[in-house]
């Protein structure tokens, strides 16, 4: 009996366990509001891998990334700018306006998107989901396209 009560422990603590591994990759589906006055939630990027990455006009290494970025989105890959609430819209626009990137931005003016994600607190801070809208990878600091471009190869292998 008591195997049996220590199997069904074990059991449901790996149930568990496996359970809060699954809810915390899913991406959650918040609203993107771009800036060219589009509007559209995560799930209308299912079915395509896509690089989610948090910026600020004023994070030099964020600047930095763009033309890594660019390499990315150039080369297939969804990649999708979110701007940090601190940064106010008509400043983001702007720099924009001077320095256009091929990919588009969103504004989290509220903070919804940033939150969403987990309250992300740095600036850079990237989110690659698989087709299925799984969080694949999480990295903050400077781009890194041989991890990018690695996990990406795993979503053609499932």
């Amino acid at each position: 009996m008591k195997l049996l009560s220590t199997l069904l422990l074990f059991a449901l603590v790996i149930a568990a366990l496996l359970w809060i591994r699954s809810e915390s990759k899913t991406a959650p589906d918040v609203i993107l509001n771009f800036t060219d006055g589009t509007r559209k939630t995560l799930a209308d990027y299912r079915g395509q891998p896509t690089l989610i990455t948090f910026w600020s006009i004023n994070c030099p290494i964020c600047i930095k990334d763009i033309p890594q970025l660019t390499q990315l989105h150039d080369g297939g890959l969804t990649v999708l700018a979110v701007s940090i609430p601190q940064d106010p819209p008509n400043v983001v626009l702007s720099f924009l306006d001077k320095r256009p990137i091929p990919y588009p931005t969103a504004l989290d003016v509220h903070g919804e998107v940033s939150r969403g994600f987990g309250s992300v607190q740095a600036t850079p801070t990237h989110f690659l989901l698989d087709p299925d809208g799984m969080i694949a990878l999480r990295m903050q600091g400077a781009i890194d396209i041989t991890r990018i471009k690695a996990t990406e190869t795993t979503f053609q292998t499932r």
